[in-house]
């Protein structure tokens, strides 16, 4: 037996604690959710449920928040606010009404009425979300006129609130996208401003002139604008009616079986809305559909707002829609039945801009894309047609709260996390499994549920730290005689686990 003495446990007690104060010198909190650069939608009230959640990584008594705009009459700032008190097991989590505008996220977390750490989240929105459905003057494009290029996009936005997921339409992810059309390949929760070239996800490579009717109506409306972009050059509503409907057809490049071009829309209404929520879709088609005749081209528009609102459960989902179908000249078959579909009494569609007024050679130089001119004008014309009245008229569909991930105590000092319950998962360590044994780092994971949403569980970060010393025996008197083969346990006070640590003898 090895004899632990006074003398000896003071002098190990005082080790470890000189060990455990230098592990509080990394003690952290961390904000994982919302992520940078994130746009929420507000309600009609121009508030919105804002999520925060985290992890944390020593003993908290409370954990508060707050919001501060970035810049004067960008929003209102509030007060620091009780997010949760008594987090246990690791993670926080709590919900602030916010007001529209744009914002740092600030946390800290107190122990016995001190602060005792702090994180932030340096741009988050609560604002206006769109959706985009259409061809190439809705996905961007160029077009070639005697071998030159006059049809380049234009440049991204200039506002720091106009916002998009980045898409690399270069990257392999993509290139299995396009074979597979699965959302796994597709960008998570990761924003940026929208710049000239760097894509939107979930199908646009371009700015083109989206970036300039953020940049107008952010001004206009004073709060940030998230932006998806589901076009397809080359598609018009009848190869979306199909997809839609699973109702097989032939083209040179679209790839039905993907249920392209449909599946775009489908993909970004179940992989990003339900973490973001959304006003409208912004529908610029009508160019392609000039060979249908009117009643056809209306059938196409009801069945593709008809199937997205039931298959998303979004029946008020709203659709603005633009008046477009220049093709050297305007054909009145597609405006006919644009603008019928617009005025169907209480069918939450709305009039977007009249874009077959820019019809000049200098704006469409091949007769049917734009030039940086006529891209400007489309802009500003589809920003002024989002009027206030119209946002008035529409009920969003605002932000789900995202469930979080649990942490169990497993073996060999590690823990196991364990999302809810779904299809599939993806890891961002690469597996696939449900669960997770890990250590220190942090863990995120997206989850398809049953109903082909998927899920962001705010991310799990652990850190190795926040112990007190606690005996494996009985005794509790000194000297203290232990077995020569013993071991002792230091216990994480934060996921109240025990990994054990073996003694020199």
């Amino acid at each position: 037996m090895l004899e632990f003495s006074q003398k000896n446990v003071t002098s190990l007690v005082t080790s470890l604690l000189v060990y455990l104060c230098n592990l509080q010198a990394i003690a952290q909190i961390d904000v994982t959710y919302p992520v940078n650069r994130m746009v929420i939608q507000r309600s009609n009230a121009n508030t919105a449920t804002v999520q925060i959640a985290g992890s944390y990584a020593q003993p908290l008594d409370v954990v508060e928040a707050r919001v501060v705009a970035r810049a004067t009459g960008q929003g209102v700032s509030t007060d620091w606010a009780i997010l949760q008190e008594k987090p246990i097991k690791g993670q926080f989590n709590g919900n602030l009404s916010v007001r529209g505008g744009w914002y740092r996220v600030e946390v800290r977390g107190l122990r016995n009425g001190k602060v005792v750490v702090t994180d932030s989240v340096d741009r988050f929105g609560v604002g206006e979300v769109f959706a985009i459905v259409g061809h190439s003057n809705a996905q961007g494009s160029g077009c070639t006129v005697n071998g030159v290029n006059l049809c380049p996009s234009m440049p991204g936005a200039t506002d720091d609130r106009v916002t998009v997921v980045a898409l690399d339409q270069t990257s392999p992810d993509f290139q299995q996208y396009l074979n597979t059309a699965d959302t796994r390949y597709l960008p998570g929760l990761v924003f940026s401003q929208l710049q000239t070239f760097n894509g939107m996800a979930p199908f646009a490579k371009m700015a083109w002139f989206w970036g300039h009717m953020g940049d107008v109506l952010v001004q206009r409306i004073n709060v940030p604008v998230l932006i998806y972009n589901a076009g397809f050059g080359g598609t018009n509503m009848e190869h979306n009616y199909k997809a839609a409907y699973d109702i097989p057809f032939t083209h040179s490049f679209v790839r039905y079986e993907q249920r392209m071009p449909y599946v775009n829309l489908r993909n970004l209404m179940n992989l990003y809305v339900p973490s973001t929520g959304i006003r409208a879709i912004l529908l610029n088609h009508g160019e392609n559909d000039r060979e249908n005749p009117a009643d056809l081209i209306l059938k196409h528009h009801y069945g593709v707002i008809d199937k997205a609102r039931q298959e998303f459960n979004k029946p008020d989902l709203a659709w603005i829609i633009a008046l477009s179908s220049f093709t050297g000249k305007p054909f009145e078959n597609v405006r006919l039945a644009q603008l019928q579909t617009i005025n169907r009494p209480g069918y939450q569609t709305f009039l977007g801009p009249d874009l077959d007024s820019i019809s000049s050679v200098a704006d469409r130089p091949d007769g049917a894309h734009y030039s940086p001119l006529g891209q400007a004008k489309a802009g500003e014309r589809w920003a002024n047609a989002i009027t206030d009245d119209i946002l008035k008229k529409i009920t969003p569909y605002e932000a789900q709260q995202q469930p979080l991930v649990r942490i169990d105590c497993a073996t060999n000092r590690q823990l196991q996390l364990l999302p809810p319950t779904g299809s599939d998962y993806s890891w961002n360590t690469g597996n696939t499994s449900q669960s997770l044994l890990v250590g220190t780092g942090t863990y995120s994971t997206r989850v398809r549920s049953v109903r082909q949403e998927t899920l962001f569980p705010p991310a799990v970060t652990i850190v190795n730290k926040a112990h007190s010393l606690v005996w494996d025996t009985d005794a509790n008197s000194s000297p203290i005689s232990l077995p020569e083969t013993c071991t002792f346990y230091v216990q994480n006070e934060v996921y109240n686990c025990l990994p054990a640590i073996l003694p020199s003898n």
